[in-house]
């Protein structure tokens, strides 16, 4: 989702400029008590303070118990945003943090665990397709052929650019004098390995704030105990 019903709307129309917000909403509503699906919400600084609203409508069609919604903080990949409309790592820290408080979200699951990988680009059997069968190892670079790694209508051949899925593989983030140092390399693993592609660096949203997430965290623990 992209925020409340106007906002959605407005962001996330079909071909024909007909809203999607209430077909979404329906078709969560369908498969409740069949499927448990986590619901991101899609926030930037115009959106991030209505996106309780969006938890309020679940609350109230009686949903929460099967569709778990949290914050997907927007970031002006390949330039298809406004980089000044999105929030920083710390602004998006902060409000995630008041988010997960104020909709009695689990901060079980913000606790810090160690990690092999950072995503699906630098996972070894994680792949993204798009609409037309070409395969991508980030999700960010759906739509630039030039960037596709291959096709699943190619057989046997299907996946061909291995320059592309090696780069994404191969970030070495002990390279980084700041990641080297930092607390937070085993659980980050460096931050996002599309940026490093892009020479860029995303630091994890809970470097801002992770005192204040282990203290919440911790009286989830004590109050069900």
């Amino acid at each position: 989702m992209d925020g409340p019903k106007e906002i959605h709307n407005e962001r996330r129309p079909t071909v024909n400029g007909q809203g999607t917000y209430d077909v979404i909403m329906n078709n969560l509503k369908s498969i409740c008590g069949i499927l448990h699906v986590h619901l991101r919400i899609n926030v930037d600084i115009k959106n991030i303070e209505l996106a309780n609203e969006v938890v309020s409508h679940l609350k109230q069609e009686n949903m929460l118990e099967y569709i778990h919604p949290y914050l997907g903080l927007v970031i002006p990949y390949n330039g298809t945003y406004e980089a000044d409309k999105c929030l920083t790592n710390e602004l998006y820290s902060k409000y995630n943090l008041y988010f997960m408080k104020k909709n009695n979200i689990p901060f079980q699951t913000t606790y810090p665990r160690p990690r092999g990988n950072h995503c699906v680009s630098d996972f070894y059997n994680g792949w993204v397709v798009d609409e037309k069968g070409y395969l991508y190892k980030c999700w960010n670079d759906i739509g630039e052929i030039s960037k596709a790694v291959g096709n699943i209508n190619f057989g046997e051949n299907s996946l061909q650019s291995t320059k592309l899925i090696s780069e994404y593989s191969s970030c070495d983030f002990f390279e980084d004098p700041k990641c080297k140092e930092c607390k937070l390399l085993p659980v980050c693993m460096g931050g996002c390995p599309h940026s490093r592609v892009e020479g860029k660096t995303i630091c994890h949203q809970l470097n801002f704030r992770m005192k204040d997430y282990l203290i919440e965290y911790t009286r989830t623990l004590v109050s069900t105990t």
